[in-house]
């Protein structure tokens, strides 16, 4: 899982452009200006046991409970630390693998727009929004702060504001592994609504997909409910969801 990751600055670059295009590193005073790199947070806890914190992450702020909306429904996340807010125009979400750690991921994200920033100078930080939203499970019963949601060790993987950002234009939702079953099913299940054409989702090395059809490549009669969901629209859907079956699949990439 690691060694996918680390490819991650490599695989996503076109993330943050729709058409990049690389130029000579930029010098200043004849000198190459070096790539930044940040390294990996430290973090007490594992993913079995639980997260003890959300540990501190470079050139982001933790908000161990960012309110979703009216209902008071709180979710932790990493936003981006010092962006102007009429600046941004682009706003990537990035949701975690099965190990949840959201950190790592943001990390990573912040990691590939360094290198794209270093591979095309038009591709300007200060121009992006990087979120990490963070899916604590029981376990995580010391890093949850009272009244965020909470869920299963798995569930989670089943289950944009204009007035903050007035020149945003563009919307990216990426998962990796867990987070990548994730995003597939949310674009499986989403209402069209009338900016999708600004949406663009990334579904990186899925464990298992939703399958849109009944149709399979290697059908086997003797295996049961293959159809249902999550694994296709069949069975009981998620309660938010009911049986809509509305999705756009035109703008899915799957790595």
């Amino acid at each position: 899982m690691r060694t996918l990751i680390s490819l991650l600055p490599a695989l996503v670059a076109p993330i943050f452009a729709a058409n990049i295009q690389r130029h000579p590193p930029s010098l200043i005073a004849g000198h190459v200006l070096r790539q930044e790199n940040n390294p990996d947070p430290t973090v007490g806890g594992s993913p079995d046991g639980g997260w003890q914190s959300m540990p501190q992450v470079t050139d982001a702020t933790a908000y161990p409970n960012w309110m979703l909306d009216n209902s008071g429904a709180m979710l932790p996340v990493y936003q981006t630390t010092g962006l102007i807010s009429t600046k941004v125009t682009r706003a990537v979400i990035i949701l975690p693998g099965k190990p949840r750690d959201c950190w790592y991921y943001w990390n990573a994200m912040n990691n590939a727009l360094y290198l794209a920033n270093y591979q095309n100078s038009s591709i300007l930080r200060s121009q992006i929004s990087i979120m990490a939203p963070c899916f604590w499970t029981e376990a995580d019963v010391e890093a949850a702060q009272s009244d965020v949601l909470v869920w299963g060790m798995t569930t989670w993987i089943s289950g944009h504001e204009n007035t903050l950002y007035p020149n945003l234009n563009t919307v990216v939702l990426a998962g990796h592994s867990a987070g990548g079953q994730m995003v597939q099913r949310y674009v499986g299940l989403r209402q069209t609504m009338k900016d999708d054409d600004r949406l663009h989702f990334w579904v990186a090395n899925p464990g298992s997909l939703m399958w849109l059809s009944a149709d399979r490549p290697h059908p086997n009669a003797s295996c049961s409910g293959v159809d249902d969901y999550k694994y296709g629209l069949g069975g009981d859907f998620p309660a938010h969801q009911g049986k809509s079956k509305c999705w756009i699949l035109s703008d899915v990439v799957e790595s």
